[in-house]
């Protein structure tokens, strides 16, 4: 049976104005359909920051696009959690970015947390 469900863990190092972001696992591959994929902060590894949302960098988000299999995001629990859902029906690396944002407003994103969609059929 497939996981539906799957966790990664976010930590902050560096300093507050040049946070750099570490991802545990550093990619997940989703193999069921609808699947949520939760990042989870490190509330003591966060620099101050909370997750504000995701970005997705690439231009094609056109319908039957790897981007296309995002559904939603919900950021939870104060920012502290971020839920997204997969519905894993496009095979393909979906590029996008975590937003995190600091009490002054200031936003800072991360890099590609690497999530590989591969629908078994």
């Amino acid at each position: 049976m497939t996981n539906k469900k799957l966790t990664v863990d976010v930590t902050v190092s560096g300093t507050p104005t040049n946070p750099v972001f570490h991802f545990n696992p550093e990619t997940v591959t989703v193999t069921a359909s609808d699947s949520k994929i939760y990042y989870l902060l490190n509330r003591e590894q966060s620099l101050g920051l909370v997750l504000a949302g995701v970005v997705f960098p690439y231009n094609d988000q056109s319908p039957g696009s790897i981007v296309s299999d995002i559904t939603s995001f919900k950021v939870k629990d104060a920012g502290y959690q971020l839920s997204v859902k997969d519905s894993n029906k496009n095979e393909g690396d979906i590029g996008m970015c975590l937003l995190l944002t600091n009490s002054d407003g200031e936003v800072f994103k991360s890099q590609d947390p690497q999530v590989k969609n591969r629908p078994t059929s």
